[in-house]
């Protein structure tokens, strides 16, 4: 596809045809969430069919790339519009967003790819055709577009590139962990008398429990952290069995494992009890899983140190800025953890309708 004789578009369906020193070209911030290697991680996600678009400008050069993948179910319930924007969108059913494309990748934070270090809506005349040709995509098969849980700026700016018929609503909050502390002691010195003297308990009582401490990568632990990571999917209803679980963190492990950092926590046997992956994201720490062994646990505030008072202190001694851990809880604000707003971005060719408009400027006011 050409667009006003400035640039071409095309397609391919796998990460691995797009030559690396043109995508790193693309990413020069080095977001995890952003790597090829996280995009080829995430191909095999079960019910989806990507579809990676770029665009050459006149000379041929690629300065511009985008992925949107057919999705036929949302996989689970936190990549559903209607489960989570259901206040909103009152007059959907689920019929009405899947399937689906599904723009960028089906992470927290799906971090979207533009042109050059730009970001979606710089100018930059590939953000305008990729979006248009995305708009075509979904126009020749009759779907709508979906992307969640992005930064508010990208968000905003998809919304614009894709014009008329595109809605931005507050998906979520994210937690970010500040990690720019000299010591643990000065990180809880930052905290209430109370607060400090209950984190303080909770780590004398891990170490009372007799656990010993190491730090890995993903590829060396894999086969060890793999099924308590299954565990904490089971607990929370995760539609993900143990065998996608592992197939998608083999994929992790051979190509990000240079970014993991695990720790691993195993009792006096020597029995691993609790862990946590997480990633080296440029100045920052991202935290998808934790593992917890339900059978060994001692009651000693296993989760809260794997999670984050390990990783804290290890980011602290690596000068690491922050830990982005997911979404916010009581218990991570509780430990210091600051809320970041996240959003989505949806769009159907008869949206919005005036009603919905409403009701999106309102819900996007909540705190």
């Amino acid at each position: 596809m050409n667009y006003d004789g400035r640039g071409t578009i095309n397609s391919v369906t796998t990460a691995s045809a797009i030559p690396d020193d043109q995508w790193s070209a693309l990413v020069p911030h080095q977001s995890v969430y952003a790597t090829k290697q996280w995009y080829l991680a995430t191909e095999r996600h079960p019910g989806i069919q990507p579809l990676y678009l770029t665009y050459r400008d006149a000379q041929g050069k690629m300065s511009g790339l985008a992925r949107i993948c057919y999705a036929a179910t949302p996989y689970m319930q936190s990549l559903d519009p209607v489960h989570v924007l259901g206040d909103v969108l009152q007059a959907s059913t689920p019929e009405k967003w899947w399937p689906c494309l599904f723009v960028g990748n089906r992470g927290n934070p799906n971090e979207l790819i533009a042109a050059n270090g730009a970001k979606w809506g710089d100018g930059h005349p590939a953000i305008g055709a990729l979006a248009t040709a995305i708009r075509e995509v979904a126009a020749m098969h009759d779907l709508p577009i979906v992307s969640m849980y992005m930064p508010e700026r990208d968000a905003r700016l998809l919304q614009e590139a894709l014009g008329p018929g595109a809605i931005r609503l507050k998906s979520g909050t994210n937690s970010e962990l500040d990690t720019r502390y000299t010591s643990m002691d000065d990180y809880l010195g930052r905290l209430s008398s109370s607060r400090r003297y209950a984190m303080r308990k909770e780590m004398r009582r891990f170490w009372n429990a007799g656990y010993s401490v190491t730090i890995g990568n993903l590829a060396d632990s894999l086969s060890e952290i793999a099924p308590l990571i299954s565990n904490v999917d089971r607990k929370h209803d995760a539609p993900i069995s143990t065998e996608q679980r592992r197939a998608a963190l083999e994929q992790q492990a051979q190509l990000l494992s240079d970014r993991s950092v695990v720790h691993l926590c195993r009792n006096p046997k020597g029995e691993l009890v609790a862990c946590s992956l997480m990633y080296r994201n440029g100045t920052a720490l991202c935290a998808p899983h934790v593992g917890i062994d339900y059978r060994r646990v001692q009651d000693s505030f296993e989760y809260f140190n794997v999670y984050i008072y390990l990783p804290l202190g290890y980011a602290i001694v690596k000068g690491v800025a922050s830990i982005n851990q997911g979404f916010i809880t009581e218990a991570k604000r509780r430990r210091g953890a600051r809320p970041v707003p996240v959003y989505s971005v949806l769009w159907r060719s008869d949206w919005p309708t005036k009603d919905v408009t409403e009701r999106a400027a309102k819900w996007n006011l909540q705190e």
